[in-house]
């Protein structure tokens, strides 16, 4: 963190650095920076909508079954209320169109309240991650791809990108700075700020700015994972 060192040693690399996606910061030996503690989070307003919360576009490979096609998308709901998430639309962004990735069905109100998470995944996943997800989806999403989730009223709710351009209908839709793609069928993740026990609720319209790589693991949570409070909303 800026300001504060580098000083963090516990002999994990992946508990010890952070992927600085768009950015940069090599030093001189001329700055002196004491080892401090970050300055504590001020959380922003929650988001006023469901928002996409974690995912993964290319996952590990076992005995040729994953890989390229072993994803998923994690959605959460940061705002104080329930929302009624049944006929919502999961796309990716294919080739400048949006291609349908799965649809939450119809049949009664799928009632989504405050805190929880629901997840899409392709059946591949599911047979190498053993974790079963509340929607299925197609599994052709490309790393360098992006995802966009429509509501029951056809309104796009949010967006990600990983390198390249979300279109909607035509109209290039990014949020802010793509997300650099990643290389390798690996457990990692894009996961939203805050993360682990606060919820994913920060959302500035800046994939860069509201997303941290989870660098060697991944917590895709489903309904019945339970409901993670939005340190947001206090």
């Amino acid at each position: 963190f800026s300001g504060v060192g580098n000083c963090i040693d516990s002999g994990d690399n992946s508990a010890d650095f952070f992927h600085n996606m768009t950015s940069r910061n090599p030093q001189a030996s001329g700055t002196v920076e004491a080892c401090g503690t970050p300055p504590p989070f001020v959380p922003p307003p929650p988001a006023d909508h469901i928002v996409i919360s974690e995912f993964r576009l290319d996952g590990a490979e076992v005995l040729g079954v994953g890989g390229g096609d072993n994803e998923f998308v994690e959605i959460y709901n940061p705002t104080p209320d329930p929302i009624n998430i049944a006929g919502y639309r999961l796309y990716s962004q294919s080739g400048g169109t949006g291609t349908l990735q799965a649809t939450v069905p119809t049949a009664v109100p799928l009632w989504l309240q405050s805190g929880q998470h629901f997840l899409f995944a392709s059946a591949s996943f599911t047979i190498i991650d053993g974790i079963i997800p509340d929607v299925t989806s197609a599994g052709s999403i490309k790393n360098g791809e992006g995802v966009f989730l429509m509501d029951n009223g056809s309104n796009v709710v949010d967006a990600v990108s990983t390198g390249g351009t979300v279109t909607i209908a035509g109209t290039p839709y990014n949020e802010g700075t793509p997300l650099p793609p990643i290389s390798g069928r690996v457990i990692h993740s894009y996961e939203r700020l805050v993360g682990a026990g606060g919820g994913n609720c920060v959302d500035t319209d800046d994939n860069s700015a509201d997303f941290f790589h989870n660098l060697s693991s991944q917590n895709p949570q489903n309904r019945a994972a339970g409901i993670v409070a939005s340190v947001c909303a206090t």
